[in-house]
């Protein structure tokens, strides 16, 4: 067997200077030790053997732990001679330690270059699906500002900014061969605080219409939000469409696409449900283009009426008194 798992005294564990983790919060540190003092440790820590005393390979919180528990001994597995160290140590960490996604990133990355590994190989040896690998090492590929609003968001600050962002912006800026856009995404995310979903979508127009910027993508995808009534003083209910026109034309226009699309599929091939769903959607938004098409016939001509001032025949009206 090439693991043994023996109590070894903590003064002869030397930590690693090469540990996968850098930053340790302290409040959670206190809670794991609180949590080993209740109920043991339920993971020993890996080691491997050195002259004098024992390397620390993985488990180094709950080593730091173990030390504020006043404890003298801790559980550790002992690694043999030929077991793969880094390997080890590094899906020990991805699978217990919650690394935050640069820590994750620099780890796979350095692991990938002391074995001469392509992502192909790496996502194997960590048992990692190899698009989640390209999402981690994306992360690196971005300013340090992008960074730690990335870390701010994994540790539960007001950045939006996710690992599916930086995808998204990445993906954007490869099909566009444009680098550069990749930061306006990201600073849309983190000036409009854009969802997930938001910039998909905004990156879905930019890279179908060349002539629309993020920016008019970003209001185009929250355009309810943007077009608002007229003040209610006036009495007047209708949008103000003529300050959301070009916005309106781009949607149309995203419309005619889809709906080119739809012309392409074989219905023969499609469920009856599902045929019978997407003719019902058509009825209604024939049915809309219908009714809005003769509202714009019948009303083109037409001029607002300016509001009319209400009189209040119950107030009597106030005689001037001429001085003489």
């Amino acid at each position: 067997m090439p693991l043994e798992i023996i109590e070894v005294p903590i003064k002869l564990v030397r930590r690693d200077p090469n540990q996968v983790r850098k930053i340790f919060n302290k409040e959670s540190l206190v809670g794991l030790a609180k949590s080993m003092e209740e109920v043991g440790l339920l993971h020993p820590i890996l080691v491997k053997e050195v002259e004098g005393g024992y390397q620390l390979i993985a488990g180094e919180r709950r080593l730091r732990a173990a030390i504020m528990n006043g404890k003298e001994t801790i559980a550790a597995i002992i690694l043999k001679p030929g077991v793969p160290v880094k390997q080890l140590q590094l899906i020990e960490n991805l699978q217990r330690e919650d690394l935050n996604p640069v820590e994750r990133a620099l780890a796979v990355h350095e692991f990938m270059t002391m074995e001469k590994l392509n992502k192909v190989v790496t996502a194997k040896r960590l048992g990692i699906p190899r698009t989640t690998i390209t999402d981690w090492l994306d992360v690196l590929e971005v300013e340090e500002r992008y960074q730690r609003a990335l870390i701010d968001n994994f540790n539960g600050g007001n950045s939006p900014l996710t690992l599916s962002h930086i995808s998204e912006a990445r993906a954007l800026a490869n099909k566009l061969r444009s680098p550069a856009i990749c930061n306006v995404v990201l600073d849309a995310v983190l000036e409009y605080k854009l969802s997930k979903v938001e910039t998909r979508e905004v990156c879905a127009l930019v890279r179908s219409n060349s002539d629309v910027s993020v920016e008019e993508a970003v209001k185009l995808v929250r355009r309810p939000a943007d077009v608002q009534p007229l003040p209610k003083e006036a009495e007047d209910e209708r949008m103000a469409v003529q300050r959301n026109i070009d916005r309106w034309v781009s949607v149309l226009e995203r419309s005619e696409e889809t709906l080119t699309q739809l012309r392409r599929i074989a219905p023969f091939y499609l469920p009856a449900h599902e045929r019978q769903r997407i003719l019902d959607h058509l009825q209604q938004i024939r049915t809309m283009l219908d009714q809005t098409v003769d509202h714009i016939i019948k009303n083109a001509d037409k001029q607002p009426l300016p509001p009319q001032v209400k009189h209040h025949p119950n107030k009597k009206q106030k005689k001037k008194k001429n001085i003489s």
